[in-house]
């Protein structure tokens, strides 16, 4: 188990890649989703070469699930991890970032 801060939750689980169920569950109770936060994205990537699907299922001890997605390269700079969340419209893969978790609505952590 991982923990996040002292008194806080704990990671009880992390399942890569994350099962479509499950991400498409957490997509569809996430009112803020976006479209390349979703298992079709990561599908589209995948299938147009070049990446592989590392998304990420994280399971906390208090029942909550949040999925991060993520593509791995693949080929010689295969160690390169992304997040699927592009910033703008059309944007290359260089310019992913790191805030693509979805979750359910409500908060997100305990204060």
């Amino acid at each position: 188990m991982t923990v996040l801060a002292p008194g806080a939750v704990r990671v009880e689980q992390v399942v890569s890649p994350a099962p479509r169920a499950a991400w498409e569950a957490l997509v569809a109770a996430d009112p803020t989703s976006l479209t390349d936060q979703s298992p079709a994205w990561m599908d589209v990537l995948v299938t147009s070469g070049g990446h592989a699907d590392a998304s990420r299922l994280y399971v906390l001890d208090d029942g909550r699930r949040f999925v991060l997605p993520l593509a791995r390269r693949t080929g010689p700079a295969g160690s390169a991890v992304w997040s699927c969340r592009s910033p703008t419209a059309g944007a290359s893969v260089a310019s992913w970032g790191p805030d693509a978790m979805s979750k359910p609505s409500g908060p997100s952590w305990p204060s």
